[in-house]
């Protein structure tokens, strides 16, 4: 079986998470975003890379940036599902495009926020993927680390790290082209798939303002407000 829905309610999550069910969660804009900011966030990223031109230009400013905020859940009731899907020992994995400079900073900005990723059946230890030599993929502390790798390319990769196959798969992330795409590679694994386009952060991406983004940045830079 394999599906696709479309929610703005981080609940529906429980109407799936049966037995055997690995839950990926990707991390910005379906779990968290900025608090009371836009750096660090991913429509601000987006727009470094419009001014630089190219991914690799606009990394410096955006890990300066991520050093620098505090992370909020994006919905009141994030915490509570995760806090549910742990009670009914569904294992949960961070399923991220943020590259592996990150991680670690990353990891400690979620436990600030109330979120750890943990359950059975989910590797403990840290592994490398690696597309080619340039493009490495980390897992860390429950969080898969995707950077330059598109999420479908690792998803195989990850699965072979589990103890037990697992027998369905949901995967919540606030961009459709990553639940297709790797709606289809599940699908070729003959495991069942429940992917949720999550929208509750949608109307705090169509109010980025890239002019007042671009003036916090230079605030917090000049005032040293480091958060981490």
């Amino acid at each position: 079986m394999s599906q696709i829905i479309d929610s703005n309610n981080l609940e529906d999550v429980l109407k799936y998470a049966t037995k055997n069910t690995v839950v990926l969660f990707d991390i910005d804009n379906t779990l968290v975003h900025p608090k009371d900011t836009y750096v660090g966030s991913d429509p601000w990223f987006l727009e470094l890379i419009k001014e630089e031109k190219d991914v690799n230009l606009a990394l410096p400013d955006y890990t300066l940036g991520s050093i620098m905020i505090e992370f909020q859940p994006v919905a009141c009731n994030t915490i509570k599902v995760l806090d549910e899907l742990k009670k009914n020992k569904i294992p949960t994995i961070g399923f991220t495009a943020r590259n592996l400079y990150i991680s670690s900073l990353t990891i400690e900005q979620l436990k600030d926020a109330g979120i750890v990723f943990d359950g059975p059946n989910i590797p403990t230890h840290k592994f490398v993927y690696y597309s080619h030599k340039d493009h490495p993929s980390i897992y860390q502390q429950g969080i898969f680390f995707c950077g330059a790798n598109e999420k479908e390319a690792v998803v195989p990769f990850l699965i072979k790290e589990f103890s037990k196959k697992p027998k369905q798969i949901i995967l919540i992330d606030d961009k459709l082209k990553n639940v297709e795409t790797v709606q289809k590679i599940v699908d070729t694994m003959h495991i069942n798939f429940v992917g949720i386009r999550y929208g509750a952060c949608d109307e705090y991406v169509r109010k980025f303002d890239a002019k007042k983004a671009k003036q916090e940045f230079a605030d917090l830079k000049r005032n040293k407000k480091w958060k981490h």
